[in-house]
């Protein structure tokens, strides 16, 4: 607290400082406030795009464009720890959420300021980071042979889509890539709002299909057949 960059993190540029002190009782309410749905405007040195052009690139010429808000989650803010000027928190959010600009948010609605000191990912999208490893481990499991043990099936990325099976009768064009009516699969209640990840009937992972004109289409195929 006490401090706003340019890049909403401790590694930018100062740009402005506060001397007033807040109390920990405003900072915690203030924190908890957030919870929610709530418009967030994303940090200009992001990857963003703005009319086909990153907005970390345009922060580096020096320049400055406007940034539409977006909605995003904070599902929960817990474990905060208060030593003022230094706050740790743990927050489960939406994907989209910058957690250097919820830092700044705080800040400004403190009339404080505030950046963000550090962060750690703990999870995502069913990962986390008590199952990671660190390179050098990674390289001693190699050189033991044992890889294999800890490589996690391509699918496990997909399995907040809907899994749908296609019918023998059907494989012809389902191996060679073709798109797929759908009366080709075994499920009669598939959301063609969203992508799907598909199947062949002996639990094949065959890859992630959209819905386009009547049709799935393969959107990546990642079964080889061998």
């Amino acid at each position: 607290f006490g401090k706003e960059t340019d890049t909403e993190d401790i590694w930018g540029t100062v740009t402005k400082i506060f001397e007033e002190k807040i109390s920990e009782d405003q900072i915690e309410d203030t924190i908890l406030s957030f919870v929610g749905d709530y418009m967030q405007i994303p940090p200009m040195y992001s990857a963003k795009k703005i009319q086909g052009k990153k907005l970390y690139e345009l922060a580096r010429e020096g320049k400055t464009v406007e940034r539409k808000p977006q909605l995003v989650k904070i599902y929960d803010i817990c474990d905060i720890v208060i030593d003022y000027p230094q706050v740790t928190m743990t927050v489960t959010c939406s994907k989209g959420t910058y957690i250097r600009s919820l830092c700044r948010d705080i800040g400004y609605k403190l009339h404080n300021g505030a950046c963000m000191t550090e962060l750690i990912r703990t999870k995502s999208s069913g990962f986390s980071i008590e199952n990671s490893h660190t390179l050098a481990e990674i390289e001693e499991i190699m050189k033991n042979g044992d890889i294999e043990n800890i490589i996690i099936p391509v699918e496990r990325v997909f399995l907040n889509y809907q899994k749908a099976t296609v019918k023998k009768n059907h494989y012809k064009l389902l191996y060679n890539g073709n798109p797929l009516k759908y009366s080709c699969f075994h499920e009669s209640n598939i959301d063609t709002g969203k992508k799907i990840r598909v199947y062949d009937e002996e639990e094949h992972f065959i890859g992630i299909y959209y819905w386009k004109n009547n049709l799935f289409f393969p959107d990546k195929i990642f079964y080889s057949g061998e």
